[in-house]
């Protein structure tokens, strides 16, 4: 087993070595981090069940080709998607989504992976009724549990990369609502504040 995993290291080595002599026709660098967030909860009457999904971003992003030279970017991102079903009835009573930029004062997520806040007011589209309602997200992230590492390698192709991240779970609470309604009276079921740093070169 040593043996084997000494000569994949090696393959590996050799495989980047051979790589970075030759010169990319693409260059990404990706530095984020995210929050993310399942919140669910059950009305008196045991019939209406109400699901929050939640991802954030706050990511930057240097992307350089022969042709377009070096591009940088950034970007603040949420994702959020609200279900309501009345298992009495049997009933759909809310999908609503909303996704794309929010303005960077709305999202923190902080460096050391310890906390997170996001509030701002977004439109959400409800494929039940057609119609679009505005929501108000409050919604704080705070660390519950040991951050963990992951990194691997990617080499498919002309493609070569490596990617490495930290991952935090963690508890959200606060308040989702349409000013009627509060879709989060509850903590977070499943939660979590994580990074992640990649590079991908491409040869071809």
């Amino acid at each position: 087993m040593k043996r084997l995993g000494a000569t994949l290291t090696l393959a590996l080595g050799l495989t980047l070595n051979l790589a970075a002599a030759a010169k990319p026709s693409s260059i990404l660098h990706f530095n984020g981090r995210f929050a993310s967030a399942e919140i669910e909860s059950l009305d008196a009457s045991g019939c209406i069940d109400t699901r929050v999904d939640m991802f954030t971003e706050i990511g930057k992003s240097t992307f350089a080709s022969v042709g377009s030279g070096s591009v940088q970017s950034s970007t603040t991102f949420a994702f959020a998607f609200i279900h309501r079903h009345d298992y009495c009835a049997d009933v759909e009573l809310l999908d609503a989504i909303c996704y794309g930029p929010v303005p960077s004062s709305d999202l923190t997520i902080s460096p050391s992976l310890d906390s997170a806040h996001l509030r701002t007011s977004q439109v959400f589209y409800d494929e039940v009724s057609t119609h679009a309602l505005t929501v108000s997200l409050d919604v704080t992230w705070r660390a519950i549990g040991k951050t963990l590492k992951g990194s691997g390698n990617i080499h498919d192709g002309s493609v070569v990369g490596h990617f490495s991240g930290y991952d935090t779970p963690a508890e959200a609470v606060g308040v989702i609502t349409d000013g009627t309604t509060n879709f989060s009276p509850n903590p977070s079921v499943n939660a979590d504040i994580s990074s992640s740093s990649q590079g991908v070169v491409d040869f071809n």
